[in-house]
């Protein structure tokens, strides 16, 4: 090799270097914009719904909710889109268990989708957080005990049952 080539190939290697650290971090920097967008609009479409189910349809929280879906038209994935779009086809409300099952998978993809690292919830506990308790989800008592207290529950109750003669 001639002098002017070692000259010139560290050089070459430190520029292709930092081509490659620019376009890597570009795309590092784009893809978390595009995170940022979806929790976002996630985040403030579940705040829209939060206000109109609680103060009711005023124009602010209507607003709100038209903003928060046209951005997740822009920014979300094709699959919260389609739960998005499930819910909206049976009237977004949620009075109907077919809404509620299209807003726990919206919620749950919308999970999976913005912190993946997160573990997965169950949906019974999202049903349970979002909507609260129906008339199905008594607990039973051995639910509500640790297991020596409903140990000692049961043998009570065949003790008084089944009285032994001494």
């Amino acid at each position: 090799m001639t002098g002017w080539t070692l000259a010139v190939l560290p050089l070459l290697g430190v520029c292709i270097g930092a081509a490659l650290q620019f376009l890597a971090s570009k795309t590092l920097e784009r893809s978390k914009h595009l995170t940022g967008q979806r929790a976002s609009a996630y985040a403030d479409y579940f705040q829209a719904v939060s206000d109109l189910a609680v103060t009711g349809r005023n124009e602010r929280a209507v607003t709100a909710l038209a903003n928060a879906k046209s951005r997740i038209c822009l920014y979300g994935s094709p699959r919260v889109i389609a739960c998005l779009g499930r819910l909206e086809r049976h009237g977004a409300s949620l009075s109907s268990p077919v809404a509620r099952r299209a807003v726990l998978e919206l919620v749950g993809e919308a999970r999976r989708e913005t912190a993946p690292s997160l573990r997965s919830v169950r949906t019974d506990d999202l049903r349970l957080v979002l909507f609260g308790p129906e008339e199905h989800d008594e607990l039973p008592l051995w639910a509500e005990m640790d297991g020596l207290a409903y140990q000692a529950k049961i043998r009570s109750e065949w003790e008084d049952r089944f009285p032994t003669k001494k």
